[in-house]
């Protein structure tokens, strides 16, 4: 792939990113996770990452900067591309065939990181507001976490949903459209 063509590829594929996010108006229903688990799967490792972080920059110019959340996607996003493409890509679950399970793989990873969202999110902001040294911590972690139980909930459910249906359509869109061969 030229320099060109990959850096316009990066460009759409973070737009992509960015439009679907944004183009679903319930709250905490999402594909951002399903394409960046499809974008780890099939790129490299610094091509997706720097999906994420365009994507993450073009939150920021849309929505403003708020400590609490870019502080939770910079620290999100990357993981989750992170976790999917290593367990892909060294082979970290040597008993199963990862080449025959790995959407299977990743649409678990997917989910279970949705999971952990909710708390990661609800720890960084009470960190970010109120810091780690102050003796209510953990009363303002349930606090928090309580209060955004609902839209957690509802993110997990609907990746629940989307992943299993939307990841192995990415997977074989972007194989094709990329020339890439697994």
């Amino acid at each position: 792939m030229t320099v060109t063509r990959r850096i316009c590829t990066l460009a759409i594929m973070s737009a992509l990113v960015t439009v679907c996010k944004i183009a679903i108006p319930i709250p905490n229903v999402e594909i951002v996770t399903a394409l960046l688990v499809s974008y780890a799967l099939v790129l490299r490792l610094r091509d997706v990452m720097v999906v994420v972080f365009v994507f993450i920059a073009l939150e920021i110019a849309i929505w403003g900067f708020a400590w609490w959340w870019v502080v939770s996607y910079v620290l999100y996003w990357p993981l989750l591309v992170l976790t999917v493409y290593l367990i892909y890509r060294l082979k970290l679950i040597s008993r199963v065939d990862i080449n025959k399970y790995k959407i299977v793989c990743a649409i678990v990873v997917g989910i279970l990181f949705s999971m952990l969202f909710g708390v990661l999110s609800s720890f960084v902001e009470v960190i970010v507001l109120n810091g780690i040294s102050s003796g209510n911590f953990w009363l303002l972690f349930r606090i928090r976490y309580t209060i955004g139980f609902p839209f957690f909930v509802t993110n997990v459910i609907s990746n629940i949903v989307v992943l299993p249906l939307l990841v192995p359509l990415f997977y074989v869109f972007l194989t094709r459209q990329l020339g890439i061969r697994r």
